[in-house]
Order: structure tokens, then sequence, then C-alpha cells
């Protein structure tokens, strides 16, 4: 009878040996069972509290180049006009007046001087254009202060002065030509006064 019992209480103990120590532990958060056992407790996924900070850059930025800006006209006071212009700008009969001509106008006076002609500034003042194309063909405007001379059908390439460029008068600005519409070489003369073309021939000496 004894050796029965020291074998149950031999493998009793063998088998207490081998049992894990969590089985004889409370477990955490665990619950006890109606029948003896533990409940195990709730899974929990937790994350660490962190700071939010922006994500880095890169140390280079890309910036497009600004187009050059243009180099400013210059400022230039001119004295106006108070009378006549100064100087006729070539030397030659006038074949064509102020006025209707057909069912249009003629805005100016045609002087008929010949091709390559120097011709010159009417009176002191400021280039405001050099240009070529349309009707006037090759043509020159100068401000004298509230009015204005326009030279027109110059030879192509011909004008000798620029935009902004002060001129005196009876200085040279380019040549006769049939720039155009023009059938002849001529020099197409129109003044402006205040914005409107008006006869040209009271306004020469």
């Amino acid at each position: 009878m004894l050796r029965p019992l020291a074998f149950t209480a031999a493998a009793a103990l063998g088998a207490t040996m081998m049992m894990p120590a969590i089985a004889f532990s409370e477990p955490e958060d665990a619950t006890l069972t109606e029948a003896g056992g533990w409940t195990p407790p709730p899974q929990r996924v937790t994350v660490d509290d962190y700071e939010e900070t922006p994500l880095a850059r890169d140390g280079y930025t890309v910036e497009m180049p600004k187009p050059p800006e243009p180099d400013p006209l210059p400022i230039v006071s001119v004295t106006p006009i108070a009378g006549l212009l100064t100087t006729w700008p070539c030397s030659a009969p006038v074949n064509d007046g102020f006025g209707p001509r057909g069912s249009g106008m003629h805005n100016g006076i045609d002087i008929m001087c010949s091709h390559g002609t120097q011709l010159v500034a009417s009176a002191p003042g400021v280039v405001v254009e050099v240009e070529l194309g349309g009707s006037w063909g090759q043509y020159i405007k100068i401000d004298h202060g509230g009015v204005a001379t326009l030279y027109s059908h110059l030879i192509e390439g011909s004008p000798t002065v620029a935009v902004g460029q002060v001129v005196a008068a009876g200085e040279p600005i380019g040549l006769v030509g049939d720039s155009g519409n023009a059938s002849v070489a001529h020099c197409h003369f129109e003044v402006w006064v205040s914005g409107v073309r008006v006869d040209p021939m009271p306004w020469l000496p």
C-alpha cells in the first residue's frame, strides 16, 4: 500500500516540476473562472506618443530667371514751338499739298527732293519713331514739344538717328527715297499738333 502512494506522490512532484511557473501565478489582468482556471486579459495594442514633425526638404530651390528689363528711354525736356518750324526738311518744290485726294485725304505735303537727298530735322526735338512698313515705308517722327513732324518714304535703312535721340534743327536724319507707297522719290512731310495732322505749309519758314 505504501508503494502506490509513494509512486503517486512522486508522479505529482514530477508533474509539478515540469509545469511552467506561470501556471502557479495569477496572470496580470486575468480573471478567475468558476472551473478554477484563469481567463486571459483582453489583448491591447498601444502606440507610443510621438511629435509630428514636418518632413525635411531638399536644401536647394529652383528659381526661374527674370527676363531682362529694357533700358528706359531718356527723359528729355523739349521747349514747345511757339511759331514756325526752323527749316525745311529738304529744298525742292511741293508737288502735292495738304487736303482731299480723290476719295481720301492727303495728310501732308510731297516735297520732290531727288533720290538720296539728305533730310534734316525741321526743328529741335526728340526722335520718337523710326519705323519701316506700311504706306509710309521708312519713316521718322520727331517730337518738338506739342508739335511733331514726320518724314516718310526714306531709303530703307538710311536713318541716322534712333528713338530717344535729341536732334538739333537742320541735323541730318536720313536720305530721301521711294519706300512704301511711292512711285517716285520724294519726302512726304507731315506736321502733327496735339496728335492731329494739320497743313504743314503755315508752319514752314
